[in-house]
């Protein structure tokens, strides 16, 4: 098996989600979030080292801003929940969510031919 395969299928889902799927960018990037989150989790492993920053970036744009709770006060680890990433979208400007999935689709053009060597 070619070393970013996985990768590659994530990255393939996660640009078919943002071309096909019905709504505004916005919205699209939740979906795309989920099928990206296990990348997430170790990058280094998953992608080549050229694109980790990319990635990087992409997911602490889509984890920028906690979501607000009055009732449990902030926890460490508590990033990279859902809600955040809804509140987040919820915020964001169209143009941002724009500049996110530019960048994802520039990290799946790239792997390819990382994935083809």
């Amino acid at each position: 098996m070619k070393k970013y395969a996985y990768s590659l299928e994530k990255f393939e889902d996660a640009c078919h989600i943002l071309a096909v799927e019905e709504g505004e960018i916005r919205s699209r990037l939740l979906p795309v979030f989920n099928v990206l989150m296990l990348i997430a989790v170790n990058p280094e492993e998953h992608l080549p080292s050229k694109l980790v920053k990319d990635f990087q970036w992409i997911i602490s744009q889509l984890t920028k801003y906690p979501e607000p709770d009055p009732h449990v006060p902030p926890q460490l680890g508590r990033e990279w929940e859902q809600g955040n990433v809804r509140y987040t979208l919820s915020r964001m400007y169209n143009k941002t969510a724009k500049r996110i999935a530019d960048r994802i689709w520039n990290i799946w053009w790239n792997l390819r031919f990382y994935y083809n060597e």
